[in-house]
């Protein structure tokens, strides 16, 4: 039986006792932490942040049944300005090295944008992204694959194209509109 989690800060921002306490209080024993999002009593540097209070956050938990599955570190991994983005995943990197003092396996992050605040970019809204179906030694290396990433993505702004024109092309075409239930045919000179 899958065991369902809950997102902390869900709650709201609250000193570690008190966010512990609501969590108990709603029978939550599962739980994703972005620490930065939920816990408004962190050390004044929440990059530097320690072993040991990360035990303390595990201990404050375990007291009360509740089991950190996923430890949250939502960065800019990409961000734009050299100096943000490396303190972004200096951050990430000591959110890995304490998983385990915070008793859990998985840190999750974001995949980023290249906008500062991390929006979207709205002039590319109407962009097509090709992917491109190169050689056996790429993900993307076959018809059905490339019918299976399409119909899994299912957008109409994602299409495949290939080097140069082949009879794969219209293979591909007919196997990615069946399973898609839409043409994203393209090629390239």
């Amino acid at each position: 039986m899958p065991k369902l989690g809950y997102r902390a800060h869900n709650l709201g921002r609250r000193p570690l006792e008190e966010l512990a306490d609501s969590l108990s209080q709603h029978g939550i024993t599962s739980i994703q932490l972005a620490l930065a999002k939920a816990l408004s009593d962190l050390p004044p540097d929440d990059i530097a942040f320690a072993a040991d209070y990360a035990r303390k956050v595990r201990h404050a938990l375990d007291a009360r049944g509740i089991r950190i599955a996923v430890l949250g570190c939502y960065i800019n991994p990409v961000h734009p300005d050299e100096e943000s983005r490396e303190k972004a995943l200096s951050r990430f990197e000591s959110h890995i090295g304490l998983a385990e003092d915070f008793g859990c396996a998985i840190v999750a992050t974001e995949t980023g944008s290249l906008n500062p605040d991390s929006s979207y970019n709205p002039s590319t809204a109407h962009v097509m992204v090709g992917v491109e179906a190169v050689a056996t030694r790429h993900t993307v290396d076959s018809i059905g694959k490339m019918a299976a990433l399409l119909n899994r993505l299912d957008s109409p702004r994602l299409g495949f194209h290939l080097p140069r024109p082949t009879g794969r092309i219209s293979r591909l075409g007919r196997a990615g509109a069946r399973r898609s239930r839409r043409s994203s045919g393209l090629t390239r000179a």
